[in-house]
């Protein structure tokens, strides 16, 4: 009894699974397959960003050309319309030039209105904004900024309560007390630089980020996002005492960019 039991049990197993794939519903479902690789760059891509803006998806990289001593770089994109068609810009901004190894260039944001900005260093001390309204199809003329001092690696990101921020890496002034003393010591290390701007024209002037006093050096590689009316920042910087290592804190903002919260450590990873 028990093994004709099991025989209907497998049997009425078998029916189903047989009219599930059968089934209209089941013909409806998308084929999950990812298609074949499509070459985008026509020359060497490398740093590859993705952007969500004005209903369309654009692709940005960035073409490196080296030289004897450095090289040079230009902006490329592909964006996606709805029904997947491409639509190619060949380095609509470049060249730009670099020393050494090709660094990354360039970042790319949406402030959710269907506004991108891409944010590219185009000097030592100059840092060129190219706008689109139309998911980048067209650009506007560069908006160039011009700093005080010497800065990389422009990191720009939307608030959440509209406007921009724009960080870049550069040398700043710390101080540090020595062990068994008073007296401190001031030396000089990388560390993130913030400009705001509320319309993506005007700029304030790039200020610290992290207080050369809170002794979070160096510091570099920020990240941005926001969160129920806040803003979010993240950033690598070497911290520990004596023996330090390289860890991840967080800063927020909740008056778009006035005023910061204290770095807390996020991470606890080991040397």
């Amino acid at each position: 009894m028990k093994g004709v039991v099991r025989y209907l049990a497998v049997a009425a197993g078998a029916f189903g699974l047989a009219l599930l794939l059968s089934s209209p519903v089941l013909a409806q479902v998308p084929d999950f397959y990812w298609e074949e690789p499509v070459r985008l760059s026509r020359g060497v891509g490398a740093y590859p960003q993705v952007v969500r803006t004005a209903g369309r998806v654009v692709v940005i990289w960035q073409e490196n050309q080296r030289g004897s001593d450095g090289g040079q770089a230009w902006l490329s994109l592909v964006s996606y319309a709805p029904d997947g068609k491409p639509a190619s810009r060949d380095r609509f901004a470049g060249p730009f030039t670099y020393s050494g190894e090709a660094p990354v260039l360039f970042s790319a944001a949406d402030d959710g209105n269907g506004t991108m900005t891409v944010a590219a260093s185009s000097g030592e001390r100059s840092i060129s904004l190219y706008r689109s309204l139309d998911g980048g199809l067209t650009f506007g003329q560069p908006l160039i900024i011009e700093a005080d001092e010497p800065g990389v690696a422009p990191r720009i990101f939307s608030g959440s309560a509209g406007g921009w921020y724009l960080f870049i890496t550069r040398s700043q002034q710390f101080s540090r007390k020595q062990a068994g003393s008073d007296e401190a010591i001031t030396y000089e290390s990388l560390s993130i630089f913030l400009s705001r701007s509320a319309d993506g024209t005007s700029w304030s002037p790039f200020a610290p980020f992290v207080g050369g006093e809170v002794v979070l050096d160096p510091n570099f590689l920020s990240s941005a996002s926001s969160l129920d009316g806040a803003d979010v920042v993240v950033f690598q910087t070497l911290s520990g005492g004596a023996r330090p290592s390289y860890q991840l804190y967080s800063m927020t903002s909740a008056d778009g960019g006035a005023t910061w919260s204290q770095p807390v450590r996020v991470t606890t990873f080991a040397d």
